[in-house]
């Protein structure tokens, strides 16, 4: 059942539609609300879009920079480690290996760091990071540990092209 207050709503509504479809409108107003409409709906689309788009790029830097730090702290962590075997002056046999064991795992660490490195280059170069963004923060990084390593990045046997990519173009642009 429909309450009186909506019943008299729903009837003067009734009459004023019949009343403007008695009368003479342009046709032309029509279509200038519906072109109006249709502006406003690509436009907000379009902003909907770059707005995922700047969103996306700024997700994807803030996963490079959660990768990098985490490896940064399992190198810091493995270095405090490594500190006490490599200060002995007449390490044990058992040292000795112990040495070896860490030095392996503080290798594969910093190829951990290298990747979030080289990931972080690759994106760069797909356009999924914002440039100016990811020069400010890893710039002087991956300089840093190409110019220190270089045996690691040299071509073509390097995995880390991205990076080294990185460095030959960006690097000398942005230094200069």
């Amino acid at each position: 059942m429909i309450d009186p207050t909506t019943a008299q709503q729903l009837q003067e509504l009734s009459v004023r539609i019949a009343r403007l479809e008695g009368e003479n409108h342009p046709t032309w107003a029509p279509i200038i609300v519906s072109l109006a409409i249709g502006v406003a709906s690509a436009a907000i689309s379009i902003w909907s879009q770059v707005n995922a788009r700047r969103q996306s790029r700024a997700s994807a830097l803030e996963t490079i920079k959660s990768n990098v730090d985490a490896a940064k702290a399992q190198v810091e962590t493995a270095s405090m480690q490594l500190a006490p075997l490599v200060a002995k002056l007449n390490p044990t046999a058992d040292e000795v290996a112990e040495l070896t064991l860490k030095r392996q795992a503080f290798e594969s660490i910093i190829e951990r760091l290298l990747n979030a490195y080289e990931d972080g280059c690759r994106k760069y170069f797909n356009k999924q990071v914002d440039p100016t963004d990811f020069v400010q923060t890893y710039h002087q990084d991956i300089a840093t540990y190409i110019e220190a390593n270089k045996e690691k990045f040299a071509p073509p046997l390097t995995r880390f092209t991205s990076m080294v990519r990185y460095y030959d173009k960006e690097h000398k642009r942005v230094s200069s």
